[in-house]
């Protein structure tokens, strides 16, 4: 099997963490008899940070480079950042490549050009074409949240984001095992307890060994 094939065929199962990129593989099919997509993994091994110098955060958009063509190499896995360094949702700017080969991590693009309407928030929306262009996605932010959104509601977030919103006209309502005999609730002024959700996803992770959560954060003028 040629050398390109064989990093396709090990990063089509590629996992992306804020921690780092993630490769796994394994077989198996669904109970229906159809390829699933991540139930049958069960091994996992840390390959690179994708979070680059300017401390970028939250990979979105995972893309195989098809050939070889100026700064990309054939193989490689390019990924899209969502978050910057304080971890505020569509303002992250830079794009890494990742070598599977070596291990080595690069910045393939830094964006920064003020024209962008709005900012610039890389998205999931991340493709390598053959000619050497590089297609991604913005849905860019200035303080977590787009403009003129007053509600949105959150879901996979590892951690607790929103307590890093400088907003103090958001309300939070949060639910973790919702519909379940765990299911616990907190709401109120995300500042008055952002640090008590963050408290209690932890205790809850390490009770349970798992956490399934979402939340709404919502101004007071939103309907």
């Amino acid at each position: 099997m040629k050398a390109t094939r064989r990093y396709a065929a090990g990063l089509a199962a590629i996992v992306t963490t804020a921690a780092g990129l993630l490769a796994a593989t394994a077989g198996g099919a669904s109970a229906g008899g159809f390829p699933a997509f991540v139930g049958p993994l069960h091994h996992t091994s840390v390959l690179a940070s994708t979070v680059p110098g300017n401390g970028d955060v939250n990979p979105y958009g995972v893309a195989v480079v098809p050939r070889s063509t100026g700064d990309l190499f054939q193989g490689n896995v390019l990924v899209s950042n969502f978050n910057n360094k304080a971890n505020a949702q569509g303002t992250g700017t830079t794009i890494v490549q990742v070598n599977p080969a070596t291990d080595a991590v690069t910045q393939f693009a830094g964006i920064s050009d003020p024209s962008c309407p709005g900012g610039v928030g890389l998205t999931t929306a991340l493709v390598a074409l053959r000619n050497g262009w590089v297609i991604v996605g913005s849905l860019p932010s200035t303080d977590g949240l787009p403009d003129g959104l007053d509600s949105a509601v959150v879901m996979l977030d590892p951690g607790f984001t929103a307590a890093g919103f400088d907003d103090p006209a958001l309300t939070v309502f949060w639910g973790a095992y919702l519909s379940t005999a765990d299911e616990t609730l907190i709401s109120g002024p995300l500042a008055e307890v952002a640090d008590q959700i963050t408290a209690t996803k932890a205790e809850l992770r390490a009770r349970h060994g798992w956490i399934m959560d979402t939340y709404l954060l919502r101004r007071p003028d939103s309907r």
